[in-house]
């Protein structure tokens, strides 16, 4: 599956990471299988063949458009039926909240219809949007009104950048103590912002680091990789 990647405007960086886009261009008696791992950020999946969702968990056909929130179980399947056409919208980690007015943890391995966040109507502007680019102006405006209405929490936001860049363990009662809150109350608020406790948080990214390192071949060994991100095994 090739996926184009598309940079959001400069306004919206601050809780949209990327746009995506791909075809995938089966026969229409094709049934492809894709494994979903956590990557550590909540989204938005536009998806459809001619105005009908393509897109299965299980035997059950999903939303045409739908949010879902983070991964802290294991791996899921979807199911790709045929031709169909995928855009996604892929939000900072400590967006929901701010955004949707909802706790994140409620999205948390799980979907949702994504009428309930914005209008029936809005679903039916996507469908007859002629090309990707217009999709992103669909998307980027809609989401740009609810940033302006939002209220902003930057200290979760600047948690979530420090464990990102962290190489090895960080300690969420370190964090809470500059931030002069009980690690209690941090762990608390941001589970409500992010959607998984910045334990399992630090899990996913340091996960998601080591693909990176496999995939772009830097390493000797899958040891190298085990301990530059503290693993205590290959």
């Amino acid at each position: 599956m090739k996926i184009s990647k598309i940079q959001p405007p400069p306004d919206l960086r601050s809780v949209i990471y990327e746009f995506w886009h791909t075809v995938v261009p089966n026969s229409s008696s094709a049934i492809e299988s894709y494994k979903i791992f956590a990557d550590g950020a909540p989204g938005i999946i536009f998806q459809h063949n001619n105005g009908n969702s393509n897109l299965y968990r299980d035997t059950v056909p999903l939303p045409i458009t739908f949010m879902y929130g983070q991964k802290s179980a294991s791996p899921c399947t979807n199911f790709i039926h045929g031709q169909s056409s995928i855009f996604g919208v892929s939000f900072q980690p400590a967006t929901v909240k701010q955004l949707f007015s909802i706790n994140s943890y409620e999205l948390t391995d799980s979907l949702v219809d994504m009428n309930i966040f914005f209008s029936k109507t809005f679903t039916e502007r996507l469908l007859e949007a002629r090309s990707v680019q217009h999709l992103v102006e669909l998307f980027s405006q809609e989401i740009y009104q609810k940033l302006l209405r939002a209220k902003k929490e930057h200290i979760i936001q600047e948690s979530v950048h420090r464990i990102r860049n962290c190489e090895s363990h960080i300690d969420s009662a370190l964090l809470a103590q500059q931030y002069c809150l009980s690690r209690r109350q941090f762990q608390r608020k941001f589970k409500e912002e992010v959607g998984v406790s910045p334990e399992s948080y630090f899990r996913i990214v340091k996960f998601q680091k080591s693909l990176q390192l496999l995939k772009n071949g830097q390493y000797n060994r899958l040891s190298d990789i085990a301990y530059k991100l503290g693993y205590a095994d290959h």
